[in-house]
């Protein structure tokens, strides 16, 4: 059955091994087909778990850079930048720091899932009056009419139906990365001392590999976060329960409600 555009919308499709709901108004079954269809397409080119992706092809030495789909030279671009931004601990050639022949030539995943959803969303926000892309708890947003604000909810790690607190968030982005819903996929130099990790600003594709790479270095802030864009702000929870809320110093996108008891503010 279509839905009228001014009618609320929404979906779910399985895609990039999670569930991706995208709701709003001003979306219509065709707005719908032509993002989902573009997410599967980037899929198909980006996964390192597609045999015949790009990627994929490319790291086995099948394809020259210049053969390529340009997305992929985009997305290898931005993770060389920020594998410089953050010391290393965004690393999307693990064999190459590892040298073990089990790790992937190539994994850009923790930048590529946000990048997907960010290109796929471009026609949405030429015609939508409001949208939120939830993609497997990665969000996503426009503002909305009147001022109003999304609110979203961040997991507690362990336990699974509690919540950390909450954001009100007028547009951008929110992506959290831990353990506790996928184990362990997230490589570290270092033991883990973070469980749970929320990086909120105006890019998924940032938000997520940032949130990836704090993860990564086990520290709150890591030094190399005096470098990233003001923009970012940076929720953490330490292996002791404790909260951390560095909030973004430009902007006001983002109000964080939280339990005052276990929080440590840092401003």
């Amino acid at each position: 059955m279509s839905t009228a555009p001014h009618d609320h919308f929404c979906r779910v499709e399985h895609h990039m091994s999670t569930a991706i709901t995208l709701r709003g108004t001003g979306i219509d079954d065709g707005a719908a087909d032509t993002f989902f269809k573009r997410v599967q397409r980037l899929e198909d080119l980006l996964s390192r778990f597609r045999e015949q992706s790009d990627l994929s092809r490319f790291a086995r030495g099948e394809l020259d850079i210049d053969e390529v789909d340009p997305s992929l030279r985009i997305l290898l671009d931005e993770c060389s930048t920020l594998r410089t931004i953050t010391n290393g601990d965004f690393e999307y050639e693990p064999r190459r720091r590892t040298g073990r022949l089990t790790d992937p030539v190539l994994d850009v995943n923790a930048l590529a899932k946000g990048w997907i959803i960010e290109d796929a969303s471009v026609t949405l926000r030429m015609t939508a009056t409001e949208f939120l892309i939830n993609a497997g708890g990665d969000i996503v947003c426009t503002p909305r009419p009147g001022g109003g604000r999304w609110r979203v909810g961040v997991q507690h790690p362990s336990e699974r139906s509690a919540i950390l607190g909450t954001f009100d968030v007028a547009q951008g982005a929110v992506a959290t990365s831990g353990t506790y819903e996928r184990g362990a996929h997230i490589r570290s130099r270092r033991d883990a001392a973070l469980v749970s990790v929320t990086v909120v600003g105006p890019s998924l594709a940032q938000a997520d590999a940032l949130s990836t790479a704090v993860f990564a270095s086990g520290h709150s802030p890591p030094a190399w976060w005096e470098v990233v864009d003001a923009a970012y702000g940076l929720l953490t929870m330490s292996a002791d329960n404790r909260l951390r809320w560095l909030p973004p110093t430009s902007g006001s996108e983002f109000e964080w409600h939280f339990p005052a008891s276990s929080l440590v503010r840092t401003s």
